[in-house]
């Protein structure tokens, strides 16, 4: 299961993703800044490398740390590697945040969207005097129209009860 915090990378407010290596590379984007961890068999030894992913593909990812660029296999039971990274934890930074669960999401300009189940379609609901206008979103939703209304935070809903 995945978990969340808010925090920060230096003065820039970021989300801190936590869980299983699987999970975090599932849902890994370029632009994420990661933590990869390298350990020998018996633990003796390990490498920490922390970076911005540049370049996401199946089984390997480009990171990008303040010495240089390098490309980094992740940990994955049908590739043959010297040395596989898992992934410990997922840090987003906020201002470049898109919907990454399945819910109800505000934009920066206060606007709703519901995100589908398979987090790649919204609709964004709109207040126009009064009348809730819904519009489709034809493209997927890392679109340049979503970056544009950027940053996303998730809503809770929650149920009040009638008091009488």
């Amino acid at each position: 299961m995945i978990t969340s915090k808010h925090g920060y990378v230096g003065t820039r407010k970021c989300v801190k993703y936590s869980g299983t290596h699987e999970e975090l590379r599932d849902m890994l984007k370029e632009g994420d800044i990661v933590t990869l961890l390298w350990q020998n068999d018996d633990k003796s030894e390990s490498i920490k490398i922390t970076g911005t992913v540049t370049h996401c593909g199946l089984d390997s990812i480009d990171v990008r740390t303040s010495y240089d660029e390098e490309e980094y296999v992740l940990d994955n039971p049908n590739v043959l590697a010297r040395r596989k990274y898992t992934i410990t934890n997922i840090k987003r930074p906020v201002e470049s945040m898109l919907p990454d669960s399945p819910g109800l999401w505000k934009d920066r300009d206060g606007c709703i969207w519901v995100v589908d189940n398979d987090v790649e379609y919204a609709r964004c609901i709109r207040e126009n005097e009064g009348v809730w206008i819904t519009n489709s979103i034809d493209d997927q939703i890392d679109s340049e129209s979503m970056r544009s209304c950027a940053p996303f935070t998730k809503l809770t809903i929650t149920e009040e009860e009638d008091v009488q």
